[in-house]
């Protein structure tokens, strides 16, 4: 019963709202984790490679109803091949796993001062700290597929943020290539994430 009543208490303290109002030029620090679905601008054989992202975003409210935030992932991008064979019309399944250390910063605008609603945009600079190719033939490479990665990259994320009373925060969030991902072609990288945190007002 006692556990039941906790459970309780705490959908409750999500779900409630409250007479106090967010107030501002303060500090909000949160930690999230979520999944990823990455592919490209590629016009034929790529697919999606679904992955993870995790890390943490620190925001400085300036008014009541918009903000700035900027944060540090690691985030798992890149995409699936199709590739063509040569001598049967198998298609041979090739994964790009690129893997990024990403850095957004952000715009965040609220529609009014208690809204738990967030619009979010801004910029976010990717840096390559894994590019396993997955081959089941040793010439597949990601050179001959021109899908080598580019060490940087800059992508353009938009948002959209839901924030509980009780602190924890839902993001459904897509970033388009502003910069090509490869270093042999002019493909850029696509990338739908959702994530969960929560938030620490300090």
């Amino acid at each position: 019963m006692k556990k039941i009543l906790t459970i309780a208490v705490f959908a409750m303290a999500c779900i409630s709202g409250n007479a106090q109002t967010d107030g501002f030029h303060r500090w909000s620090i949160i930690p999230k984790i979520g999944v990823t679905a990455a592919t490209s601008s590629m016009s034929s054989g790529c697919v999606a490679r679904y992955g993870y992202t995790g890390g943490i975003e620190a925001r400085y409210k300036f008014t009541p109803i918009i903000a700035v935030s900027a944060g540090v992932n690691y985030s798992q991008y890149g995409m699936g091949l199709n590739a063509e064979n040569s001598y049967s019309s198998k298609l041979i399944k090739l994964s790009c796993n690129y893997d990024y250390i990403t850095v957004p910063v952000m715009i965040n605008i609220l529609p009014y001062q208690s809204s738990p609603l967030l619009f979010k945009a801004g910029v976010e600079v990717d840096f390559n700290v894994k590019k396993d190719f997955e081959s089941p033939y040793k010439w597949y490479t990601s050179t001959s597929q021109g899908v080598t990665p580019k060490s940087t990259m800059i992508t353009i994320p938009l948002a959209l943020s839901y924030e509980f009373k009780c602190g924890i925060a839902l993001e459904a969030r897509c970033n388009i290539g502003a910069t090509t991902a490869f270093e042999e072609q002019s493909v850029h990288q696509i990338v739908g994430m959702f994530t969960a945190g929560y938030k620490f007002n300090l």
